[in-house]
């Protein structure tokens, strides 16, 4: 085990745990979960990077009657529920690593190449970079397989309550630090241990800090806006 995940290993399960909030849509997410594979994949077993459901429709909502999880796929108020449906379906046959493959997937095709979430092809094709064959999928879509609803209720619900989530990224240590991150865009390979680290200790140790807010420059927020365009051209 690495220093860092054994220091860090409250729970005593011989690894550092952290469980991922994302909605498909949101470019800080994509970019956090890129940043977080690169982190995973350098501890290797040493870290279970669980991937989590989070319904930005949902908490945006004004109406505390309506769930996205009662919702009709594909609808103008749900935009994003087909993603967590297959998801579901992805994650119930081949895993947790199958699913954080299928969500990057699905969140390229989105965030770079402007594709459609809701079209069952684009959807499909995610599924296969995961492992999942398209066949796999079909109660999905026929509407016989109800999975997907039931645990994107129970995650999201999970989230605010259990954590206070409001938003994604939200990323939680141990089943207990939550913090909210926002990157744009995600970190340099050479530097992307060195913040992990830093937003780690932050997160789990300084308990004192409850919250950080970096006020954003008019040129900042256009120089977020030009990434954005520029993750796209380059796709």
């Amino acid at each position: 085990m690495t220093q860092t995940a054994g220091f860090m290993d409250f729970n005593n399960s011989g690894k550092l745990e952290i469980d991922f909030f994302f909605d498909v849509r949101c470019p800080y997410a994509y970019q956090a979960a890129l940043w977080l594979q690169e982190v995973a994949d350098i501890f290797g077993a040493d870290l279970d990077l669980r991937w989590r459901f989070f319904s930005l429709e949902q908490i945006n909502r004004k109406d505390p009657a309506w769930n996205i999880w009662e919702q009709a796929p594909g609808a103008d108020t749900a935009k994003s529920l087909w993603s967590f449906l297959v998801a579901t379906a992805v994650k119930n046959q081949a895993g947790n690593a199958a699913l954080g493959k299928f969500y990057q997937s699905l969140a390229r095709m989105y965030h770079e190449e402007s594709k459609d979430i809701n079209s069952q092809t684009v959807l499909e094709d995610a599924a296969n970079e995961a492992g999942i064959k398209a066949e796999a999928l079909a109660d999905v879509f026929s509407g016989k397989d109800k999975s997907g609803y039931e645990l994107l209720a129970s995650e999201h619900t999970l989230a605010v309550d259990k954590y206070g989530a409001f938003g994604v990224p939200t990323i939680v240590f141990e089943e207990k630090y939550a913090a909210y991150l926002k990157l744009m865009p995600k970190p340099a390979s050479d530097r992307a241990l060195e913040i992990f680290q830093r937003f780690l200790m932050i997160t789990m140790i300084d308990h004192d800090v409850l919250e950080i807010k970096k006020p954003m420059t008019a040129e900042q927020n256009q120089a977020v806006k030009d990434t954005i365009k520029a993750i796209k051209k380059e796709a």
